[in-house]
């Protein structure tokens, strides 16, 4: 008996026994809490030994000045291995990460079945619009019947007056039930002639100094979507407001003794429909990097910024949803809709019709489908420009071939001084053009990384995976812009092996280091006519994923791209610019954007 004396003693303490049960039942939280890696898969040890995982290792890279999100491509290469796991916090499985774009290229195209949007990626997309199918698993129900209402939005037919292959290497042609319209090019080149007023403008009142231009872009890319998605026009229009607004207010136009200062033009402030997708957009783009990724959306959303900016979402899509809807009424159904929001209407009533219901307009899988198109085409397209545009001016020498060669394909622009026009630049193959801008994108993708589930158990270089693993693949580092990380043939899968010889690995073989800017890497010598071609295969990218999923949106950000590129380059001269605006630090919001984008420019005569 005199062994139990302490355990009596404690027994007749109720204070005493619930703290020894509380720390007991503490201690089995904590140990339940401790991530449970993977067998045989590397990963960070200490990180293991933490309720919260590795998240602490995001915090180390904001407060040594990184990108947070160069943690997964970071990962592998610690690790000297193209496959590592990472613990996202409490409550949450192990991740594997990928950091090899053969195996992801093999995983996202041939073994596309084992893998399914997932927990993350349905967490992160859910605060967007959770009735949009970039927000779904395959499986799910509403998944076929919010991409039948989007189908059309990304066909040849309505991206452009022609068909392929204008496209050329950037589509596979659509074959479609009822004809789209011709719009998204015309559009998106008088909205590109609207920035060059502006800029213009800005370059005669700067007189030789250089000024941002990243909300002048994100104005850009805001009036193109919209217009294409509803038809905004006049001055409803961004850039047509801000160019308004410049001229209305006095500039400083004393010049002051250096032509390295910037000019202080004030910034564009988006409103309406562009500030929802801004406020939303930064919140999503906290998710990756979140402490607890399951309370990111739920705390956010009692904010009164995000709650102002749900409810004028709303209430603007229904007003354009509500005008389209009238001028159906009135008019009739367009035989070739200009806008996104026709051929959505259209859908709606084909759907309705199948299934014996009336049309919902007012349903949030409606709206989703038309917010999802100017969300994931605005944000997306802004952070590509932003990165092109500032090319133009940091390197020099490829400026001036890019815009020879431009020269030379459209010589009847040249003779007659114009630009080209929407359907020249659309159907004129230039390879430089291409290369160009595909290394752009090789070196600033504008996604972190593509996140999928394990929709089955799998094996990913002989590992085990279990079913319900997410699996992400980093877009930059090893095999993109660095050597690829060693790992025996052995280990990879059949079709990996199968296909081995498709396209290198990596650029190790390429006559320019991968982490350096060379248009030239995309291009060869045809082996039949001897003329020099974009070769979109020469080496490894994944900017827009890859296999059935990849970006739904690739096509117009392709058309979008060509256009601006041909129009800027022909009509201004991007200047060098003074030391420390030419930086390559980047900022991640939703997608990448560089920290200073800054342009001096100078007109040129046509």
């Amino acid at each position: 008996m005199a062994g139990q004396g302490p355990l009596l003693g404690v027994a007749q303490h109720p204070i005493l026994m619930c703290s020894a049960v509380f720390a007991v039942l503490l201690t089995l939280l904590y140990y339940y809490l401790l991530p449970k890696p993977l067998p045989g898969i590397p990963y960070n040890e200490e990180s293991a030994r933490r309720v919260m995982g590795d998240v602490p290792e995001f915090v180390a890279l904001v407060e040594a000045g990184r990108r947070p999100r160069d943690f997964w491509a970071d990962l592998c290469a610690k690790k000297n291995s193209p496959i590592a796991q990472y613990f996202p916090g409490p409550f949450l499985n192990p991740v594997i990460v990928v950091s090899d774009f053969r195996e992801a290229q093999d995983l996202f195209i041939r073994r596309s079945k084992q893998l399914d949007r997932g927990a993350i990626g349905r967490m992160m997309w859910g605060g967007v619009g959770d009735h949009h199918f970039v927000a779904m698993d395959a499986s799910d129900h509403k998944f076929a019947a919010s991409r039948f209402l989007a189908k059309d939005l990304m066909g040849p037919n309505y991206l452009q007056t022609v068909q392929p292959p204008i496209l050329h290497f950037y589509s596979v042609p659509c074959i479609h039930e009822d004809g789209g319209a011709d719009v998204s090019a015309p559009i998106g080149y008088g909205n590109v002639e609207s920035l060059m007023e502006l800029w213009r403008f800005k370059a005669a009142v700067a007189d030789g100094r250089p000024f941002a231009v990243i909300n002048d872009l994100m104005a850009l890319t805001a009036d193109t979507i919209f217009e294409t998605a509803m038809g905004i026009e006049g001055s409803d229009k961004n850039i047509h407001r801000y160019h308004e607004h410049l001229r209305s207010i006095d500039l400083p136009r004393i010049k002051p003794e250096s032509d390295d200062t910037l000019f202080p033009f004030p910034e564009y402030e988006c409103d309406g429909l562009l500030k929802t997708i801004d406020v939303i957009a930064h919140v999503a783009g906290k998710f990756p990097t979140a402490p607890i990724l399951q309370l990111h959306w739920p705390i956010h959303n009692l904010r009164k910024e995000v709650r102002k900016a749900r409810r004028d979402r709303h209430s603007i899509i229904q007003t354009y949803i509500d005008r389209a809807l009238e001028r159906w009424e009135t008019v009739g159904p367009p035989k070739k809709p200009r806008w996104a929001i026709d051929l959505i209407i259209g859908r709606e009533q084909m759907a309705a019709k199948k299934e014996g219901r009336k049309p919902d307009y007012r349903s949030k899988l409606f709206h989703d489908a038309l917010y999802g198109y100017c969300f994931g085409g605005q944000d997306t397209t802004h952070s590509a420009l932003s990165f092109l545009v500032k090319h133009f001016g940091m390197y020099q020498e490829p400026q001036r071939k890019l815009r020879a060669a431009l020269r030379e394909a459209h010589a009847a622009a040249v003779a007659e001084h114009r630009s080209p026009t929407s359907d020249e630049i659309c159907k004129t193959q230039i390879p430089y053009l291409d290369a160009y801008i595909e290394e752009v994108l090789r070196l600033n993708t504008t996604a972190s990384g593509v996140v999928k589930e394990a929709v089955e158990d799998m094996e990913i270089f002989g590992y085990h995976v279990p079913k319900g693993t997410q699996v992400i693949v980093p877009l930059w580092g090893a095999s993109i812009d660095s050597p690829a990380l060693p790992i025996d043939e052995s280990k990879r899968s059949q079709t990996s092996q199968e296909h081995a010889n498709d396209m290198p690995g990596d650029w190790t073989n390429s006559r320019y280091p991968p982490e350096t800017f060379h248009p030239e890497r995309w291009m060869r010598e045809d082996s039949e006519t001897g003329r020099v071609v974009f070769a979109p295969r020469a080496g490894p990218h994944m900017t827009f994923s890859a296999g059935p999923r990849e970006c739904w949106g690739k096509r117009l950000a392709m058309i979008t791209l060509r256009l601006v590129t041909t129009l800027l380059v022909w009509n201004f001269d991007f200047l060098p610019l003074p030391e420390g605006m030419d930086s390559l630090e980047v900022s991640d919001i939703l997608n990448a954007k560089p920290k200073v984008c800054v342009l001096r420019l100078k007109p040129l005569e046509l």
